[in-house]
């Protein structure tokens, strides 16, 4: 299998939010892996978020559920075979996450760039 590799940019994490959650709450929705990786804790962005925006409420325990905290150790340990990674932060942290991560049957990978970190856009 190929992985599919996207890349987006975010200002905020509510920015981050908007552009995430419809393609997680559907790939939710179609019972499919998702796998979080972040360089900063946003579960508290995040339920605030979907209580303000209320249009996941089919799907707010399995969104919440999700690993909305700062990247665990435990993932680099993990079988990611069939899932979609989002992979959010820094340059330097999504770099290091890539080239620690076994993703040869993921099945798409996100990088999540904080545009506001960025050292180099034309480097990504």
């Amino acid at each position: 299998m190929k992985n599919q590799r996207i890349c987006t940019f975010f200002v905020s994490e509510y920015h981050l939010l908007t552009i995430i959650l419809p393609y997680i709450n559907k790939t939710i929705t179609e019972e499919k892996d998702v796998e979080i990786i972040l360089e900063k804790d946003i579960t508290r962005s995040l339920k605030k978020y979907i209580k303000i925006v209320d249009l996941y409420a089919d799907q707010e325990e399995k969104i919440i559920s999700l690993n909305w905290k700062k990247e665990s150790k435990d993932v680099y340990e993990k079988d990611l075979s069939n899932s979609e990674v989002f992979i959010i932060g820094s340059q330097k942290f999504i770099k290091k996450v890539n080239s620690k991560l076994d993703v040869k049957n993921t099945r798409i990978i996100f990088d999540c760039y904080y545009i506001n970190k960025l050292e180099n856009i034309n480097e990504i």
